[in-house]
């Protein structure tokens, strides 16, 4: 089964479909939308860097900064997800 997607009275055929935040594929795997979720993950931690190099920041205010922002984004709407299969629940932790 291939996703068709309409865009401007045309219609396209897909592998993967974005809709509000969620990416759905062909066969409803659920291992894009994780694999996606584990790179915001990853990149968002690069990004935290300065935070986590921060001399007067103490390490329990450091962690609890960066796993609220990295885990409320990347996580944000997972308990919508079914069950995933083994691949995508070890990608995503």
């Amino acid at each position: 089964m291939i996703t068709r997607v309409q865009l401007n009275s045309k219609t396209y055929n897909v592998d993967v479909y974005k809709h509000m935040g969620t990416a759905i594929s062909i066969n409803h795997d659920m291992l894009s939308e994780a694999t996606a979720r584990a790179g915001y993950i990853k990149s968002g931690l690069k990004a935290f860097r300065t935070v986590l190099k921060a001399k007067d920041v103490p390490m329990c205010r450091k962690l609890l900064i960066t796993t609220a922002y990295l885990l409320s984004g990347g996580m944000f709407q997972c308990c919508t997800w079914p069950n995933l299969p083994i691949k995508a629940y070890k990608v995503i932790h």
